[in-house]
């Protein structure tokens, strides 16, 4: 019996619609997940991973920023813990790069919000939540330098 080949345009609405896992497309109409994904790529299918697309709008932006803010609160609690270990160079220039990637992000969303005509949030780089981080990291710092 001949193999009749998979009816692309039904799996890409499947795949689309979303509703359905990819495994269950792939048992629906008889692929395998390798033959879905190699489809996927070939016809330009839109990724379902929504963790992955570029424009995760204003409210994903935001998140990120405060995820952000969030890991340097945490770099700095750790960093306080062992002061009295004497903290090495590395983790100093790791706090300046978050610190610096966190306020490309925040300039970063000020513009994508400006050309959206969006209002921005307050949430730019000379905002008080960053005066704050930055007048803490620098007490900080300096103390770290100190021991």
């Amino acid at each position: 019996m001949p193999k009749i080949a998979p009816d692309w345009l039904s799996i890409e609405t499947d795949y689309r619609h979303g509703r359905l896992t990819v495994a269950k497309i792939c048992e629906n109409h008889g692929i395998s997940v390798s033959a879905l994904m190699q489809a996927r790529v070939r016809y330009g299918w839109p990724s379902r991973n929504k963790t992955t697309q570029k424009d995760c709008g204003p409210a994903g932006r935001r998140n990120l920023i405060s995820r952000m803010f969030a890991v340097l609160e945490k770099q700095i609690e750790r960093m306080e813990n062992t002061m009295a270990q004497n903290a090495d160079d590395k983790e100093i220039a790791l706090l300046g790069q978050l610190v610096r990637t966190l306020e490309k992000l925040v300039e970063l969303d000020t513009k994508q919000a400006a050309s959206q005509g969006e209002k921005p949030k307050k949430t730019d780089s000379n905002s008080e939540e960053m005066n704050v981080l930055r007048t803490k990291l620098s007490q900080r710092i300096g103390q770290l330098e100190k021991v």
